[in-house]
């Protein structure tokens, strides 16, 4: 809960501060961000020892997949086609290792998609494998796989034609 209060009030200087970015923050900011850091983790460590503290580390920087795994194990279960454990488990390891994904995300690419979608055919039933193949449900932050997609590709269609504007000298008139 400190942690969550710590982290609430850095991120409201920075937005204070009119900064986006906390690689951005001034050096006095970044020196609380790393004593909180490190006392969170000194407590974590004392409860839960050094195995326990790399445990919570993993789960934290797959939060996200864990997040959309459950989404994805309700639906399953809601047509009868329940994950076990070990499934939920598996699918995590598999999107934390797909091609293109930033740490604490989902992937955002096509090619990370495919490589989720071909491996969680060894350990999925072929039910299952279609579903999180062609499910449309959301992760922690609403969106389906087929939104962040679009989203990420409307994002680089916007990039290329700022891109293409700044080369060509146009102001997009």
């Amino acid at each position: 809960m400190q942690r969550r209060m710590d982290t609430d009030d850095l991120n409201a200087i920075l937005a204070n501060a009119g900064v986006n970015n906390p690689e951005d923050a001034d050096d006095a900011w970044k020196q609380v961000k790393k004593e909180t850091d490190s006392a969170f983790a000194t407590a974590v460590s004392d409860v839960l020892g050094e195995e326990g503290m790399q445990q919570f580390a993993r789960f934290e920087n797959n939060e996200a997949l864990w997040q959309y795994v459950s989404g994805f194990a309700a639906e399953a279960a809601q047509c009868g086609i329940p994950l076990t454990l070990q499934q939920a488990d598996k699918l995590v390891d598999v999107m934390a290792s797909a091609p293109d994904r930033r740490q604490g995300t989902l992937t955002n690419t096509e090619a990370g998609w495919s490589y989720i979608d071909e491996q969680a055919q060894t350990f999925l039933s072929k039910e299952q494998a279609e579903m999180l193949r062609t499910a449309g449900f959301g992760n922690s932050i609403g969106m389906t796989r087929f939104e962040i997609l679009l989203f990420k590709a409307q994002q680089d269609a916007r990039i290329d034609m700022r891109e293409k504007q700044n080369a060509s000298g146009g102001n997009g008139d």
